[in-house]
This record gives C-alpha cells, structure tokens and sequence, in this order.
C-alpha cells in the first residue's frame, strides 16, 4: 500500500500539470529576476545595448527602461495567467530576439556582455551560456504552447 502510494506521488509530481507549473514559475521569475537587475543599474544595461551597436544613441536610454518593464509585464501575466497563450509569445519572441542577437555579436566578432542578468564579464564564454541559457527557455516554452497543455489553459 505504502510504495502504491509513493509511486501515485511520484507520477504526479512528473505528471504535465507539475512539470508545466514548475516551468511556468522558472521562465516567470528569470525574466523578473533579470529585468529587476536591468532597472537596478541602468547605467550598465545601457553600456551594454550599446556593445550590440544596432540601437541610435538617441534609443538607448529608452529601450534600458521600457525593455526591462515589458519583461516584468510578461512574467506577471505568465505566472497569473492573464492570457498565458499571450504571455508565452512575448516572452518567447523577446528570448528570440535576445538569442539572435548573441549569435549576431558573435558573428561580427564582438566581445558583448549580453546585460540579461546584471552586469557581468563581457567574454565568448558567458555569450555562448547566454546562448545555451536562451535555448532552453525557448524549448520550455514551446514545450509550454503545445497544444496539449493549451487546451486547459486558454
């Protein structure tokens, strides 16, 4: 009876309604994380837009503050499940956007430190991480839109 029971325990703690809560709050709070990080030294998320050099000098300031707030925004909605379907899109196409332009910096041979999470050391290893780090959200969340999980929520 004992080990029936822990076996049940087991399957729901692997069953897709965990597994999706536990990505759900993983992908919500590292947006929050970063962008709280972001809005708390906006000096050096600034310098690091400008390492990309895609964004006018005029644009900077701007993005440093309405990108980390759009993060924040899409996590709220994400983990209270304003429109989760809505949610997992923003935050998929902005974890896109982030990936492409790692890829980018590095193919033009600039050394960037990405600024997702705070300022840190500007080296093609932590762009590589910042890579493999957006991979992965990317695959939780199209794990996440599948159809299946959708149906339930949306």
């Amino acid at each position: 009876m004992f080990s029936l029971r822990y076996r049940e325990n087991i399957e729901e703690m692997f069953s897709y309604s965990y597994l999706e809560f536990v990505l759900t709050f993983l992908i919500a709070a590292a947006f929050t994380y970063a962008a709280a990080l972001k809005l708390t030294d906006l000096a050096s998320f600034q310098m690091s837009i400008e390492g990309f050099g895609l964004a006018p000098s005029w644009a900077v300031g701007w993005i440093s503050v309405i990108l980390p707030l759009l993060e924040i925004g899409l996590a709220v909605a994400l983990l209270f499940q304003f429109s989760k379907k809505g949610a997992l899109w923003g935050i998929g196409t902005l974890t896109a956007l982030f990936l492409l332009l790692l890829i980018y910096a590095l193919a033009t041979g600039r050394i960037v430190d990405c600024g997702c999470f705070g300022k840190g050391e500007a080296s093609q290893r932590t762009m590589f991480l910042g890579i493999a780090r957006n991979s992965v959200i990317i695959g939780m969340i199209f794990w996440l839109l599948r159809e299946k999980n959708l149906k339930r929520v949306c």
